[in-house]
């Protein structure tokens, strides 16, 4: 995706970006319009540039958000408002802006010079677009994912927000894009597909001779078994030797007979992580990011 030019960005009329906005497919796909009245946020009022029942869209241009606006996004998150916030490039590099649209839950659609993206959750959105951030965003940014995870309420919900988090996730790694989610084929779904893009020769992963990694995402009540395991190798089996290492993230955990499986499989030219989520949040907190997931995969390597 081409993202315009930031001065560009900064010096368009917001008059002919709103119109652009307005253009664009998902807009009226998702049936937004022009507010007839002001919301009542519980004792802020609110006009956003557009509604859609209990959703409001608005735009954000430039560096900063103004204050008076920031409040309002705050307020409209805690009534239940589900939030789109529509920003240009500019934006979408400003640590506080990106902290505030985390903090209200907000979805992002992106101006790039054929118009607006769809919009995407926030996570998915920064992997999407390969927005490197801070260590401390980062980590904020991970924290307020993995809350979500265990905050959704339904199956399909605990499912999309921990790919979300592990898309951002792999995606701050150097060298890492997130080639797919969601991938199908014929025959199978493969939640995360990671492509190298650089060998950088300190890594384990770069000596494998294969250009993909793929993971898998389990959120729910029970432990991951070991048929997760026994049909990721199935699955990468049938690779041609285009992938070599494959993630497998339970938030609850493992049986014993999901890493007695991954003992079975030592003897194939394929490595197994198992990440639960004290090694999901060991892989966040630390102080080299790309190191620590390189110990990680190596230590799956060598145990």
């Amino acid at each position: 995706m081409d993202i315009i030019d930031s001065d560009d960005s900064v010096g368009q009329n917001r008059d002919e970006i709103i119109r652009r906005l307005q253009a664009e497919n998902f807009f009226s796909a998702d049936g937004w319009a022009l507010p007839k009245k002001p919301l009542d946020l519980g004792g802020v009022s609110w006009t956003p540039d557009f509604i859609a029942g209990d959703a409001a869209l608005v735009l954000i241009v430039g560096d900063h958000v103004p204050k008076f606006l920031s409040k309002r996004l705050l307020a409209a998150c805690d009534q239940g408002i589900s939030l789109v916030c529509a920003i240009d490039t500019v934006a979408s590099s400003s640590i506080e802006t990106i902290r505030l649209l985390s903090q209200v839950g907000a979805a992002i659609s992106l101006l790039t010079d054929r118009g607006f993206s769809p919009p995407l959750p926030l996570l998915k959105f920064l992997g999407t677009e390969q927005v490197a951030v801070s260590k401390d965003l980062r980590r904020e940014l991970i924290d307020r994912g993995i809350e979500c995870c265990y905050q959704a309420t339904t199956n399909s919900a605990k499912g999309k927000t921990l790919e979300w988090l592990l898309h951002f996730m792999f995606s701050q790694v150097t060298g890492f894009r997130v080639r797919e989610c969601n991938y199908r084929t014929a025959s199978e779904e493969l939640d995360i597909v990671i492509q190298l893009t650089t060998l950088d020769g300190a890594r384990c992963w770069s000596h494998m001779s294969a250009p993909f990694l793929v993971a898998e995402a389990k959120n729910r009540q029970e432990k991951t078994g070991q048929e997760v395991i026994s049909k990721l190798n199935t699955i990468i089996s049938l690779k041609r030797g285009t992938c070599k290492i494959g993630f497998v993230v339970s938030l609850s955990g493992f049986t014993s007979d999901a890493h007695t499986q991954v003992l079975k499989l030592a003897s194939v030219d394929r490595i197994f992580v198992l990440m639960d989520i004290n090694i999901l949040r060991r892989w966040a907190d630390s102080l080299d990011y790309d190191s620590e997931l390189d110990n990680i995969v190596s230590e799956a390597a060598l145990n």
